[in-house]
């Protein structure tokens, strides 16, 4: 009985956690958590991926998805802050930016990204 009480306990404290990161969908472009905050867009009318995706260049300001190598279309996810003006977003994982501002894949550039973000 002690033995389910506690596994029951550590998988509510890890779901409470879980619960906790703020990586819900919004709608909003503020608030904790990550948004996609892109219209429906052609593919055909979006700027590719490897075009926008250059690490030294700017991401554009008014930045809402890309069409990748297959050319299907990849809407921006931006981690929301509680400062609009932090928010950024990321490309595979590995290039990050907030709208107009230079393109990155230095990790510490990412986590002052992040700091700030949560300030």
């Amino acid at each position: 009985m002690t033995r389910r009480l506690a596994a029951t306990t550590a998988t509510f404290a890890a779901l409470l956690a879980l619960s906790a990161c703020g990586t819900e969908e919004s709608d909003s472009e503020s608030g904790p958590g990550y948004a996609t905050n892109a219209p429906e867009t052609d593919a055909a009318e979006a700027s590719s991926c490897s075009e926008v995706w250059k690490e030294g260049e700017k991401l554009p300001e008014d930045y809402q998805g890309c069409a990748d190598e297959g050319g299907a279309y990849t809407a921006a996810t931006w981690v929301s802050c509680e400062d609009p003006a932090m928010e950024f977003t990321s490309y595979e994982d590995e290039l990050y930016a907030k709208r107009g501002d230079t393109i990155t894949s230095d990790p510490a550039a990412i986590k002052k990204l992040r700091q700030d973000c949560a300030a």
